[in-house]
């Protein structure tokens, strides 16, 4: 697999190291969200083959909807 190192596609590369770097600096900045219930906490409680009913996605997944 060749990487393309055409200078749109480097400047490309850039900004997006550039953006990931200002959100890592940002997400470091935050304290911590306090919850009553571990992501994750539910694995294993419904049966794999039910689709999951609203309001039972986990934190994480509302976070990325946002």
């Amino acid at each position: 697999m060749k990487v393309d190192m055409s200078a749109e596609a480097v400047t490309i590369r850039l900004k997006r190291a550039s953006q990931l770097r200002r959100l890592c600096i940002e997400l470091g900045k935050m304290k911590p969200v306090a919850s009553t219930k571990t992501v994750g906490s539910n694995i294993g409680a419904a049966d794999p083959g039910q689709p999951v009913e609203s309001g039972e996605h986990s934190d994480l997944a509302n976070a990325r909807r946002s």
